[in-house]
């Protein structure tokens, strides 16, 4: 939901960039981190009604790694999604395409779709899924806890037959996939923001990408004040 306001954030950022206030990756890291109880507080009044309300494993070792899954994974999509609103024009291409984008992950994530369904020749589209790696944690968080007895195949009823992995070390795996899927996305922001910049309209009507230029001391960004 913050994707668009990134969109209107870009020229402040040309301008202190410009100026060397801080270097690009601090500004990310920064920019993260300043997220992080705006992204806690979204999973407290969002996730944790519904863990309850759903009926879910009550011990507080599946709570907590529920939790832990979840803000991954909400900041895996804020990283990629940040790269978007960096490349894109100007807020409805980049609603547009970050529309495209959740149904693409909503579509591979084998929630509408079961992993043992999806072709062959789209599984890259799966294993790639931020949204399927941190789905089937939640999964295997629920099915392979105390709750349900190992005699009782749920794990290979609910999740084997669909073509989920049912081992518990899956869930690991998932962390192992999204944390380096953050910093990884994290570099490519760093490098849009360092070589990519999208000027504001002018009033011509007339709007500069620039790539791999050096930046000019002087530009007119049509702000509210004098610089």
């Amino acid at each position: 939901t913050s994707t668009p306001d990134d969109v209107d954030g870009r020229p402040i950022h040309y301008k202190q960039g410009d100026a060397n206030f801080y270097h690009t990756t601090a500004f990310i890291f920064a920019r993260l981190a300043s997220t992080l109880p705006m992204r806690a507080i979204e999973i407290v009044a969002f996730g944790i009604p519904l863990y309850w309300m759903l009926g879910l494993d009550p011990t507080a070792k599946s709570f907590f790694l529920y939790l832990s899954i979840m803000l991954t994974y909400t900041f895996a999509l804020k990283v990629l999604y940040g790269i978007i609103a960096q490349i894109l024009p100007n807020k409805q291409n980049v609603l547009s395409f970050g529309t495209f984008l959740v149904l693409l992950f909503s579509l591979f994530s084998g929630f509408i779709v079961y992993p043992s369904v999806i072709p062959d020749y789209y599984i890259w589209l799966y294993y790639s899924n931020p949204v399927a790696w941190a789905f089937q944690a939640l999964l295997l968080t629920e099915f392979t806890s105390e709750k349900y007895p190992e005699g009782l195949g749920v794990v290979d009823i609910a999740m084997g037959s669909r073509g989920f992995e049912t081992s518990r070390s899956w869930i690991g795996l998932g962390f192992a996939f999204l944390v380096p899927y953050i910093f990884f996305w994290s570099g490519i922001l760093a490098l849009v923001l360092i070589y990519v910049r999208i000027e504001p309209k002018r009033s011509g009507g007339e709007r500069k990408t620039a790539i791999a230029e050096e930046p000019k001391k002087e530009e007119d960004f049509n702000l509210p004040f004098v610089p």
